[in-house]
């Protein structure tokens, strides 16, 4: 469907026509609503603020800038379907030390993978929802309602720090 903008005369005069059109008494009001244009959602991902501490912290020098990279990298829901001879090309670390990083940042389960369906010799990278999330609210809720469903302990990042996760998403503390 075609959006054509209409103004207001425009708009009174189709509800006119529609009335006559139906034979309409004055009982009925007929409206003519206008769809307002939204305005474009900026590319940018929700990085969560335990996190600063936890990579100032938890993680090395060389594994925060791979996290750094993956995060310029990651897509909805947090995929990132890169293999590692690319990493190495663009973030100019070494294989040895983008191995390590990944290892460091899987460890800390930061970092979750799987294989590639398509290539094998490749994984396709997954951003711990905890960490960051790029996309709704909602599908951050069920992708951590199903990552849970295949592992309980994969998230939990920050250790015993949450009893559970609600339907969206969100902790709920341990009393």
């Amino acid at each position: 469907m075609k959006s054509i903008p209409v103004t207001k005369n425009q708009a009174n005069a189709v509800a006119e026509s529609v009335r006559e059109h139906l034979n309409l008494d004055d009982n009925v009001q007929v409206a003519v609503i206008q769809k307002r244009k939204q305005a474009p959602i900026p590319n940018f991902t929700f990085l969560f603020q335990a996190v600063g501490y936890f990579a100032m912290n938890e993680i090395t020098p060389s594994s925060l800038k791979l996290l750094w990279y993956f995060l310029t990298k990651m897509q909805y829901s947090n995929h990132i379907g890169i293999d590692q001879q690319t990493m190495v090309e663009e973030t100019g670390m070494p294989m040895p030390t983008v191995k390590a990083s990944i290892r460091q940042l899987k460890e800390k389960k930061v970092l979750l993978s799987y294989d590639d369906m398509q290539d094998h010799r490749r994984n396709v990278y997954i951003i711990n929802p905890n960490i960051a999330w790029r996309g709704t609210a909602n599908a951050r809720g069920k992708a951590i309602k199903k990552l849970m469903e295949i592992d309980p302990n994969q998230l939990n990042m920050f250790g015993k720090l949450f009893e559970s996760i609600n339907e969206r998403g969100l902790p709920i503390e341990k009393k």
